[in-house]
């Protein structure tokens, strides 16, 4: 079952993180024992559950309906099954939000990654164009509830076969490249796109592919002119 993470100045459907894991951890617990089949839960429970009056147990039913949540039981109206999206809410932790160098900081090591994938994942027929970075990252507040990220992803022009296993599909690759960016923090939210346009405004670069190409291939030229520089040293003395 998925962990979620619920941020502590953020509303879940109109509840405080907490507020919204005790309500769900009391209706599993009214269950508690029933087999599965046998689980229904109505209206009237969710909003004694919840702590709600009739018009906000109405809303939230509603927004549990919606959001997967709850499923209407066809043969009994008024009945609803829990699904397990009901039971991540209800195992859910809750923490503060990031402050704002917690979030450079992870910033900076998703540029650092994004390099390595490039660099090292040569059998990864998609690489990392751009990283952009955006939501409340671009605020002036000091506290950032997620960081939202876009790498905006193209096909790469030389790819090395794996050593093991048949080779990677671009739905795999970028399937790939958005596990290990997610992997950094929970505080992640990764929307893979393939152009600029796709990316939410406003948003800022921390990242771009050609920094890491100019740089490889600037290399070899300096090399060459401090061994040059060093020759013509060597010969006037």
């Amino acid at each position: 079952m998925k962990i979620r993470t619920l941020i502590s100045n953020q509303l879940y459907f109109g509840l405080e993180p907490l507020d919204l894991r005790r309500g769900t951890e009391r209706t599993l617990t009214r269950v508690f024992g029933l087999p599965a089949d046998r689980v229904r839960v109505t209206r009237e429970t969710l909003r004694e559950d919840f702590r709600l009056d009739t018009a906000e147990g109405e809303m939230l039913v509603h927004a549990f309906v919606s959001d997967g949540l709850l499923q209407a039981d066809p043969l009994t109206p008024g009945n609803y099954r829990l699904t397990e999206r009901f039971h991540e809410f209800a195992q859910a932790r809750v923490v503060a939000p990031l402050e704002r160098s917690e979030a450079k900081d992870l910033v900076d090591k998703a540029c650092r990654l994004a390099a390595q994938i490039n660099a090292d994942r040569t059998w990864n027929p998609v690489m990392i164009d751009m990283l952009g970075v955006s939501g409340a990252y671009m605020s002036r507040s000091e506290y950032i509830s997620e960081l939202k990220l876009w790498p905006v992803v193209r096909t790469r022009s030389q790819i090395r076969p794996r050593r093991f296993g048949s080779p990677m599909t671009k739905a795999e690759g970028s399937s790939e490249i958005r596990g290990l960016l997610r992997s950094l923090s929970p505080f992640i939210l990764v929307h893979l796109v393939t152009d600029t346009a796709s990316v939410e405004r406003p948003f800022s670069v921390p990242f771009r592919a050609y920094d890491e190409l100019i740089a490889s291939s600037l290399a070899p030229a300096k090399l060459l002119a401090w061994s040059s520089s060093l020759r013509r040293q060597l010969s006037g003395r």
